[in-house]
C-alpha cells in the first residue's frame, strides 16, 4: 500500500474534498476524496479501514489500489508514484500496511495501460522479518515492471504511529546494522540493472524520461496530506 501522488492545485483538491464529503464526513468519505482529488491510498489506509469494521469497508479500499492508473495522459497526468513499500505480504502486514500482492501487480498493470510517462514505485527497508533475500526479491518484482525511478526508504518507527506503540525497545544499533546492509544491497542490485542514483534514495533508469522544469513539485510547491 501507499500513496500515489498526482499533483493537482490545492485550491482544486479542497473543493473535491468538500464536494465528496459533504456534512457527515467519514473515513471513507475522506478516502474517496482524496481519491478523487490528489492521493490514491493503500496500505495505511487500509488497515484503518479494516479498524472501522467490516469486510466491505476493507475490500471498498483494497479496490482503490486499482484506481491509480485512472488519471491518464491526457488529462495531464506525467508521474505517478506508487508505496508499494513491499512486494512480500507478510513483511507489508508487518509494515503496518496490509495489502495483496495480486492487488498490487493488477494495479501496476493498469498503471503501464494508461502510459503514464514516469512511474516510480517506492520500497521500504528495514521491515521486521525482512531478509536480503526477500528485500532483492521485492526489487526484482519492482524491475519487472520497468519503472523509470525508484526510491528506498528506510523504515522509520514513529511516537504515537502503529509501529512506535508495538515497539518495546529503544534504539537498536542492530537495526541500524540491519537497514544500511539492506540499503547497500538494494544500491548495488539497482546500480547493476541499470540505473543511476541521484540521490541517496531516488535511483533512475538509464535513459527514462524525467520531469520537466516548472512542473509540481512538492517539495517546492506545498501540499496537502489528508489520511486517516
Amino acid at each position: 500500500g501507499g500513496a500515489v501522488a498526482l499533483g493537482v492545485g490545492l485550491e482544486q483538491a479542497g473543493e473535491v474534498v468538500a464536494a465528496e464529503v459533504g456534512d457527515e464526513p467519514d473515513q471513507l468519505a475522506v478516502v474517496d476524496a482524496v481519491d478523487r482529488a490528489r492521493d490514491v491510498g493503500g496500505g495505511a489506509v487500509e488497515e484503518r479501514a479494516a479498524q472501522l469494521a467490516g469486510a466491505e469497508r476493507e475490500q471498498r479500499l483494497v479496490a482503490l489500489v486499482g484506481h491509480a492508473a485512472d488519471p491518464s495522459p491526457e488529462r495531464g497526468a506525467t508521474r505517478l508514484s506508487l508505496g508499494v513499500q513491499s512486494f512480500v505480504e507478510t513483511e507489508a502486514r508487518a509494515a503496518v500496511r496490509p495489502q495483496r500482492r495480486a492487488d498490487v501487480e493488477s494495479a501496476l498493470a493498469r498503471i503501464r495501460d494508461a502510459r503514464i510517462p514516469i512511474l516510480n514505485i517506492d520500497l521500504i527497508y528495514g521491515i521486521d522479518g525482512q531478509t536480503e533475500a526477500s528485500w532483492l526479491a521485492s526489487l526484482d518484482a519492482a524491475l519487472a515492471w520497468r519503472p523509470e525511478e525508484l526510491y528506498l526508504y528506510p523504515l522509520y518507527v514513529r511516537p504515537l504511529t502503529g509501529l512506535g506503540r508495538r515497539a518495546q525497545d529503544g534504539p537498536s544499533p542492530e537495526w541500524d546494522a540491519q537497514r544500511l546492509a539492506l540499503y547497500r544491497a538494494g544500491r548495488d542490485h539497482l546500480r547493476a540493472a541499470g540505473y543511476e542514483q541521484v540521490s541517496m534514495r531516488m535511483f533512475r533508469r538509464t535513459g527514462a524520461a524525467t520531469a520537466s522544469a516548472g512542473e509540481y513539485a512538492c517539495q517546492t510547491d506545498g501540499m496537502v496530506g489528508l489520511g486517516c
